[in-house]
């Protein structure tokens, strides 16, 4: 169950920094997060593929 929670709390965070809903702080945090972690960068890819539909 925390792992989906993770998950929702991800996407929702994916979906803010496509959308430029985040704070300079929270962006930079974010493309840290991206640049450290694979499979978020991908989410994020895949993601804006998806939004683009």
């Amino acid at each position: 169950m925390n792992d989906q929670n993770n998950n929702i709390t991800l996407l929702d965070a994916v979906e803010r920094y496509i959308m430029g809903n985040m704070n300079p702080d929270e962006r930079l945090h974010f493309e840290n997060l991206r640049k450290a972690d694979s499979e978020v960068d991908q989410m994020v890819v895949e993601h804006t593929l998806f939004l683009q539909k």
